[in-house]
């Protein structure tokens, strides 16, 4: 087995992530594979928790490496990640890694979560929340997970000397003894006596709920558990407010026990109408950027009005959020929960729901819009002026609701000829106006469809069709010579001119460019006068002229001669040599013009 060491930062002094650019999507992370990406995602708002987990529907990691952990602890504690993406992501990972590396990360949780409580909770309130979040990561694990064993009894160890020294503050205090009481439930003593069902039924008479389902979630053996369970699920029918629950008896019970929902039987139940609860559907746009070469596209999304940026676009729960009344059924009944919770309320199970809408995936109870995907897939969403999200139970039209939809303005779609003026690309550009207020182009080149979705307020300027290839750039001047050096007491030599570049070619011929217009909204004439001028033939570049070639360097003047002398009979000083100085350097050569550019090519024809 691998050993992985997690560091997980409870200080102020772990590294700000990388930078990425923004907004980024799940299926990026991803591709980046690392942790500074795999934290950028999830520091976004709206994003998903589940890239942290195995899931073929959309883009998941498949390994967590040690550096990526490590970032990812790092993120709780700076602040970078929301304690409760955090904890949904973590949870996710803890579901499919290895057991091994499973309790490596938990080690790392309980090393992080000992850190914290030492960190002054009591004046932080964001310091508590982090702890708060490794602590219920750790205390909502499956039963039978757990850190190592040396590492849950170094903090049983510490958090009973710190607690009993008085080392801790209230509010640490009181969470690292709830840790204790739970750690006590797993090895099956509750406040110093043994867990039975006498102190279950006690548990129940008070209506101490949260110590039951603390039973339920970690008592040692499945059969305590269950009992746990079913007292739960008596407290959670004794107090439902519709009245065939109250009045479900045993079979209800085990059927909780059993599913943990109490799903109903659409044939005998039929949906008499169903709604989605306005305030808590996000308010979004969507907005889809186009990446028209590469042929994809990419949905993000945007607060309603705000002119916040852009981020991923939200995940929707539909427990609570979409809801139905049912043939005999007393009261309004949504989509069943998480069967942990032993919810005896009436529900539909996520199963029994679909959707009409492509781009948009109903996985367990969550509504998920895909972010990114082929360009064609654009196609049923050109005539829409909303995002429709249609949703079917047991495939009757049901309910919807929709988001605001919006295109943004995509590159150019001009295709260009070859590389040193060759002729541009021979066109049929196919125009339609699927909405008074969005024109789609679509362009096949070489087999393959290039579209682009424009909206009407971005046609100004926008182009699409052909265009020559740029011309060759012209050849670069030779140097000149380099001066001659200078001989004693001489001067260099001039440095020699640098040759002319050479001049540009000349751009391509654009091609010929017919237009075929499929007019839906409007009549033809009134789509042509739109879109005439956004469609081109252009004439490519001239190609840049050579650049000047370098004047030669002047030469190295020559080097001085000192006098000499010598001393006559009679005592004078007679000079035998008087000397000379230093040659000056010789001037650098001129440099070369610049050559002139090509002549640009001439533009094809467009017809309609």
């Amino acid at each position: 087995m691998r050993t992985i060491v997690l560091i997980a930062c409870a200080t102020a002094a772990c590294m700000p992530p990388a930078a990425f650019p923004m907004p980024m999507t799940a299926a990026q992370a991803v591709a980046d594979d690392s942790g500074p990406a795999l934290v950028a995602y999830l520091s976004q708002a709206d994003a998903s928790a589940d890239v942290c987990a195995v899931a073929p529907s959309g883009p998941h990691l498949h390994v967590l490496s040690i550096p990526e952990r490590t970032a990812f602890f790092d993120a709780l504690r700076g602040g970078q990640i929301k304690p409760a993406l955090w904890k949904r992501c973590a949870k996710q990972l803890a579901e499919h890694l290895g057991a091994d590396d499973r309790a490596y990360l938990f080690d790392a949780a309980l090393d992080a979560y000992t850190a914290l409580l030492h960190a002054g909770l009591d004046h932080d309130p964001a310091l508590v929340e982090r702890a708060q979040t490794l602590q219920r990561f750790y205390l909502d694990r499956n039963p039978g997970v757990d850190a190592h064993p040396a590492a849950v009894a170094a903090l049983t160890s510490s958090l009973r000397k710190a607690i009993a020294d008085k080392k801790l503050g209230r509010i640490a205090t009181l969470l690292g003894q709830d840790v204790l009481d739970t750690i006590d439930i797993e090895h099956g003593s509750y406040h110093g006596s043994p867990v039975d069902t006498t102190l279950m039924e006690q548990l129940a008479t008070d209506g101490n709920e949260l110590t039951l389902r603390r039973f339920a979630e970690r008592l040692p053996t499945a059969a305590l558990r269950t009992e746990a369970q079913r007292r739960l699920v008596r407290i959670h029918i004794a107090l439902s407010p519709f009245d065939e629950v109250r009045s479900g008896g045993a079979a209800l019970e085990d059927r909780l026990l059993a599913t943990g929902s109490n799903a109903v039987d659409l044939g005998a139940h039929p949906v008499v109408k169903a709604w989605f609860d306005p305030d808590r559907v996000p308010k979004r746009d969507i907005v889809v950027q186009q990446h028209v070469m590469q042929r994809t596209a990419t949905l993000l999304g945007a607060t309603t009005g705000s002119g916040a940026a852009l981020s991923v676009v939200p995940e929707l729960a539909l427990h609570g959020t979409l809801m139905a009344q049912l043939t005999g059924i007393s009261r309004p009944v949504t989509v069943c929960g998480a069967s942990k919770d032993l919810d005896p309320s009436p529900c539909i199970a996520p199963s029994a729901l679909s959707s009409d809408q492509p781009l948009v995936h109903l996985d367990g109870g969550n509504l998920r819009v895909a972010d990114e995907l082929a360009a064609r897939d654009l196609l049923p969403l050109a005539d829409q002026q909303t995002f429709s999200v249609p949703i079917r139970i047991a495939n009757v039209a049901a309910a919807s609701f929709s988001w605001g939809l919006h295109f943004a303005r995509p590159a150019d779609l001009v295709f260009s000829g070859a590389a040193n003026g060759g002729r541009g690309p021979d066109l049929t550009v196919r125009v339609a106006d699927p909405r008074p207020d969005r024109v789609t182009y679509d362009i096949d080149v070489n087999g393959l469809d290039y579209l682009a979705f424009v909206e009407r307020a971005d046609l100004a300027g926008y182009q699409a069709g052909s265009q020559g290839g740029a011309g060759f750039s012209g050849q670069g001047g030779a140097s000149g010579w380099a001066g001659s050096s200078g001989g004693q007491c001489q001067n260099g030599g001039a440095g020699g001119a640098g040759d002319d570049g050479g001049k540009g070619g000349p751009g391509g011929v654009g091609g010929t460019v017919k237009v075929a217009m499929s007019c839906r909204s409007g009549s033809c004439g009134e789509l042509e006068a739109l879109v005439r001028g956004t469609i081109v033939s252009l004439g490519g570049p001239g190609g840049r002229g050579g650049s000047g070639g370098p004047g030669g360097s002047g030469g190295i003047g020559g080097s001085s001669r000192a006098a000499t002398t010598h001393v006559a009979a009679d005592g004078s000083i007679v000079v035998d040599d008087p000397g000379c100085s230093g040659g000056a350097n010789g001037p650098n050569g001129w440099a070369g013009n610049d050559g002139s550019p090509g002549q640009p090519g001439l533009p094809g024809t467009v017809s309609f």
